[in-house]
């Protein structure tokens, strides 16, 4: 297998954890690999156990990585509001454990990562992602990336997603401000 740079990424939901593995030291290159599993939380299931399982699999993930050459720079943690604790507790034992470049990842930022890896990997000049996370109060993250001539350009915004056809209607304005903004 070929040896590169990786970023694992990991987002937290209330429901679900998922990784993605992206190659390039900044997590800009191609995708390499994705798992997710599902969390269930009836029957009281505490935030230190679920932390643990995903430590445990972020310590797995990371051993095959290293096993196949390859190298990751950095483990990117996101969430949902509603995790916030899991998540800060997650940042601090994956730090306790010793790996290293763990960061903490805004919405905005991991939804502006996303819409840049996919302007890339489809070799498109532009794309625009939205991201609706929340079952109670839904936030949409809404990113357009552009790709053209060398330069990189990519700007997002967050709104609240109860009326999915708004969601719908900014999602395509703000496509069409990027298109017509010289984002001088």
């Amino acid at each position: 297998s070929k040896r590169m740079d990786i970023v694992l990424g990991v987002a937290l939901t209330s429901d679900s954890v998922r990784f993605v593995l992206a190659g390039g030291r900044n997590g800009d290159g191609e995708l390499v690999g994705q798992d997710s599993f599902y969390v269930d939380r009836r029957g009281g299931v505490e935030s230190a156990s679920v932390v643990e399982h995903v430590v445990n699999a972020v310590l797995g993930t990371y051993a095959v990585v290293t096993a196949n050459g390859s190298t990751i720079r950095k483990i990117a943690v996101t969430w949902t509001d509603a995790v916030a604790v899991d998540a800060a507790l997650l940042v601090d034992a994956l730090d306790d454990v010793g790996l290293p470049g763990v960061v903490p990842v805004t919405g905005c930022d991991a939804v502006e990562g996303f819409a840049a890896l996919v302007c890339v990997q489809d070799r498109r000049d532009g794309v625009a992602v939205c991201l609706v996370e929340g079952r109670t109060t839904p936030t949409a993250f809404i990113a357009c990336a552009e790709h053209a001539d060398g330069i990189r350009r990519v700007r997002s915004r967050v709104l609240p997603a109860a009326d999915l056809h708004q969601v719908a209607l900014s999602l395509r304005g703000a496509r069409a401000e990027f298109d017509g903004d010289d984002m001088a």
